[in-house]
């Protein structure tokens, strides 16, 4: 019975290390190309401002809440691929903030204001 218990363990260690070496993540931003890395810092947010980097030129941000609530943002550029991103009023919780890009593709991160 022992011997028994023993080898399916050991089978199980086997089989899961199998599933977790073929198991693929699923990128958070499916559909977007991957040289974008959007860069979103500090995240939690403590203050009323963040900063957001890219490799791809930034057009607008804009931040909504997880009711779907525009968030209202005073956004500066400091240049084409960074900004900085002004809460007008600091609402805590978890937001969505989404990147249009110069060449029209988006991305949406979430960040959680404290």
């Amino acid at each position: 019975m022992k011997r028994t218990l023993f080898l399916l363990s050991i089978i199980s260690v086997f089989v899961l290390g199998a599933v977790a070496n073929n198991h693929k993540a699923i990128p958070e931003t499916q559909g977007i190309q991957a040289d974008t890395r959007l860069n979103i810092f500090p995240n939690p947010v403590t203050g009323n401002s963040f900063q957001i980097t890219s490799f791809k030129e930034i057009k607008s941000v804009t931040t909504t809440n997880l009711l779907g609530q525009k968030v209202p943002v005073k956004v500066q550029k400091q240049n084409s691929k960074k900004v900085k991103v002004t809460l007008s009023r600091k609402t805590t919780g978890i937001h969505l903030v989404s990147v249009l890009y110069n060449d029209n593709t988006k991305e949406v991160k979430r960040i959680i204001v404290k």
